[in-house]
C-alpha cells in the first residue's frame, strides 16, 4: 500500500530562502545545493552543510546538532531516523529556483517510506508531552496499531523488569506476527528479551496477566454497580476510588482493570533526575551495583505511584496488591485476585494512589478458570532501522541488550501456530528491560533535596503535585 505523508507548507523569503519540503521530497534534496534545517518532534535541530537522504534515514555528515542543553559539531557521520523527524527545510539562495529544482528532482525519485508489510514503519501516535519507555506497534494485516507500553517504571538497570501485556490488535499473516518495538522518547531503552506468547483457552473465556506476569483465564465479569471517587486532602493526600459489585458466581474471583497513568508519573521521575543534576550517574551506579539502595527506590516508586487494591471485610480493608507503574499512553489490562470469601451478596473494592496519577478506564469483577496453556513463540529474526538482524540480542534475559536510542525501531517476526480445536488463542507481549531518561546533567545537582523527596514519601508527594500544577 502506498502512503503519503503530510505536507509542510510555509512561506519562503526572498533572497536567501527556507523552505519546507515535503516529505515525500526528501530524497530529491540530494540533488541540491544549499544547507538543510532539521527540526526533530523532541525540539532539538540539525543544521547540516553535507547530508545524504537514504532508505535507511538520513546521514548527518557536517554540521551541527541543537538541543534544549547544548549545541556541538557533528564530528562523524550520524543516522537521523525518519520516525523522529517534524520538519526538514532546506535553505539557500533563489527561492524560485530551490522550488522547481526540487520539482523537477521529485520526479524521479524514490519514496523514503517502505511500501511492504516487512518495512514500512508505524506512525508516531499523539502523546502527552512527557513520556517514557518502548512502545510496541502491532501489524493488524492492513496497518500498525500501537499497542502496548513495556517496562514502564525500569528506570535503571536495577529497577529492570519482565512485563507481560496482550495485544489486541496483532494478527498472523501468512503464519507470521509482526510487531515494531520503538523508542519515540527522549531516553535510551535497553531491551534484553523481547518475545511473544500465546496463551489457549475456551471461545467463552479470556486471558490477562497479573502484576507479576502470570497468566489467568477468567469468564465475562459484572461491572460495578457504583462508583465513588474521592479527594482526600489530608497528608498524605490520596486519590480513591470506591466500587460495589454484585457478586458473581464462582469460588475464585479476580477484579480486572483497565489502566493508564496519567503524564504526571514520567515528570515526577524526570524532576527527580534534574534535580540530580550531575550526580544522576552517581544515584544511577548506586542503585544499579546495590540492591539494598535498588529495593528502597522501588519501594520509593510503589509508595509514591501504585494503586493500591483493596476489598472490605466488615468494617475494616484488606489489601490484596498493588498495580506498579504501567505508562501514560496505552492502557493496560491487569488481573488481580481478590479473597472475597467473607463477603456475601455485594463485594466492595478500594483502588488507591497518589492524586492526578491514574486514569482508571473500567473495571469488572470476574470469575476465575482454570490456568490457560502457554508457550512462547520462536523468534526468527528482528531487523533495525539499518538492515541487521539484531535477533540474537533479544532471544533470551542473558545481558546482551538491544540499546534503543530515540527514534530507533526494530521490526520483529514470529512464527505462529494454529489453535487447537475448540480453543482460542490470545496473543501478549513479554518484554525484560530497563531505560534512562535523558535529563538535565550539566548543572550541580541538589543531593539533599533528592534525598528527602526519595526518603519522605509524604513530603515528596506534596512537592512533585505542586511543581506538576504549576507545569499545567
Amino acid at each position: 500500500m502506498t502512503r503519503r505523508l503530510s505536507l509542510f507548507l510555509l512561506a519562503a523569503v526572498a533572497c536567501t530562502s527556507t523552505t519546507p519540503v515535503a516529505r515525500k521530497d526528501w530524497g530529491a534534496l540530494n540533488n541540491q545545493t544549499g544547507k538543510v534545517a532539521i527540526r526533530m518532534k523532541d525540539g532539538t535541530r540539525y543544521n547540516l552543510s553535507s547530508f545524504q537522504f537514504t532508505e535507511s534515514g538520513v546521514e548527518a555528515l557536517a554540521g551541527n546538532h541543537e538541543s534544549r542543553r547544548s549545541k556541538s559539531r557533528i564530528g562523524m557521520p550520524v543516522t537521523i531516523q525518519y520516525d523522529s523527524v517534524d520538519v526538514v527545510q532546506l535553505t539557500r539562495g533563489n527561492s524560485t529556483k530551490t522550488l522547481a529544482m526540487i520539482s523537477i528532482a521529485a520526479t524521479a525519485a524514490y519514496f523514503i517510506v517502505g511500501q511492504t508489510i516487512d518495512n514500512t514503519r508505524p506512525d508516531p501516535v499523539p502523546r502527552p508531552p512527557s513520556t517514557s519507555c518502548p512502545f510496541i506497534y502491532s501489524f493488524d494485516g492492513r496497518e500498525w496499531r500501537m499497542d502496548s507500553e513495556t517496562y514502564s517504571g525500569a528506570v535503571a538497570r536495577g529497577l529492570e523488569r519482565t512485563d507481560v501485556d496482550n495485544l489486541d490488535y496483532i494478527a498472523a499473516v501468512d503464519g507470521i506476527y509482526r510487531l515494531a518495538l520503538a523508542n519515540e522518547a527522549d531516553e535510551s531503552e535497553y531491551t534484553d528479551q523481547l518475545s511473544l506468547m500465546v496463551a489457549e483457552h475456551p471461545a467463552d473465556t479470556r486471558v490477562f496477566p497479573d502484576a507479576d506476569g502470570k497468566l489467568h483465564t477468567v469468564t465475562n465479569g459484572v461491572q460495578p454497580v457504583s462508583i465513588r471517587k474521592h479527594n482526600l486532602v489530608s497528608a498524605p493526600a490520596k486519590t480513591r476510588w470506591d466500587l460495589t459489585f454484585n457478586r458473581p458466581k464462582g469460588d475464585h474471583l479476580s477484579l480486572v482493570l483497565r489502566v493508564r497513568n496519567t503524564d504526571a508519573v514520567p515528570f515526577v521521575h524526570l524532576q527527580l533526575m534534574n534535580i540530580l543534576g550531575e550526580d544522576v550517574y552517581s544515584w544511577y551506579r548506586e542503585v544499579n551495583t546495590n540492591p539494598d539502595a535498588a529495593a528502597r527506590t522501588l519501594r520509593w516508586y510503589t509508595e509514591m505511584a501504585g494503586l493500591q487494591v483493596s476489598t472490605a471485610t466488615g468494617k475494616s480493608w484488606r489489601q490484596h496488591g498493588t498495580v506498579p507503574i504501567v505508562g501514560p499512553v496505552v492502557a493496560k489490562t491487569i488481573v488481580m485476585p481478590v479473597d472475597v470469601s467473607n463477603s456475601e451478596d455485594v463485594v466492595r473494592v478500594r483502588l488507591e494512589s497518589s492524586p492526578m496519577l491514574w486514569n482508571i478506564e473500567s473495571a469488572e469483577l470476574v470469575a476465575e478458570r482454570e490456568a490457560p496453556q502457554a508457550y512462547e513463540l520462536e523468534l526468527m529474526r528482528a531487523v533495525d532501522a539499518t538492515g541487521q538482524d539484531v535477533a540474537s540480542q533479544l532471544r533470551s534475559v542473558d545481558g546482551r541488550y538491544h540499546v534503543a536510542l530515540n527514534g530507533s525501531r526494530v521490526v520483529a517476526e514470529f512464527k505462529g501456530v494454529a489453535a487447537k480445536p475448540g480453543l482460542r488463542q490470545t496473543v501478549l507481549a513479554k518484554t525484560t528491560g530497563h531505560y534512562y531518561a535523558n535529563s538535565t546533567d550539566d548543572r550541580k545537582g541538589n543531593t539533599a533535596l533528592a534525598s528527602r523527596l526519595t526518603t519522605r514519601s509524604t513530603w515528596s508527594q506534596a512537592y512533585f503535585m505542586a511543581q506538576y500544577k504549576l507545569r499545567r
